[in-house]
């Protein structure tokens, strides 16, 4: 048993190279810490002010709102703005193939009166009605991981957007 007034032969020295490399180990993972909350909040991972965007088609009325951040085969959705009257009562949303080639669109809200398949991709056919204006919804499902680069085009107009699709 060791008395409070006997002393320890033991001697503890420190070992500044350790020490200096395990605060700065220690340092990188609170940062990487701090790196996924902050994605967390902006929306890297879900909904926020990074995951959501929208985009225009050029000289028409159209907006198109996507998720820059999708889930390899988990349900999407790409909402088609006609904000003002157009011209005709029918449009034309053309999807690109290397789009559809790891894209596959299991539905449209409306649903699309003719939809034509081509070697470079598929353009649906909508009716918009009286009112000229509407909201058209594709539901989709990615099929691959990466990033998926859409080349759309509304009435001939092209719009292009980004999405990255995490495994």
């Amino acid at each position: 048993m060791i008395d409070g007034n006997e002393g320890s032969t033991a001697q503890v020295s420190t070992h500044r190279t350790f020490e200096s490399r395990w605060n700065l180990a220690q340092l990188g993972i609170q940062g990487l810490f701090a790196l996924a909350i902050l994605c967390g909040l902006l929306g890297v991972f879900g909904s926020g002010w990074l995951a959501e965007a929208t985009t225009r088609a050029p000289d028409l009325p159209v907006t198109v709102s996507y998720d820059r951040f999708l889930r390899n085969t988990a349900p999407a959705q790409i909402q088609l703005a006609i904000s003002a009257p157009l011209a005709q009562e029918r449009v034309a949303v053309r999807l690109n193939r290397d789009y559809l080639d790891r894209v596959s669109v299991s539905q449209t809200q409306p649903r699309a009166i003719s939809v034509e398949a081509d070697g470079d991709g598929a353009t649906y056919l909508f009716e918009l009605g009286a009112d000229k204006r509407g909201e058209i919804t594709f539901s989709l499902k990615p099929q691959e991981f990466g990033i998926l680069r859409a080349g759309w085009s509304v009435l001939g107009r092209s719009v292009s957007f980004t999405q990255l699709v995490y495994p």
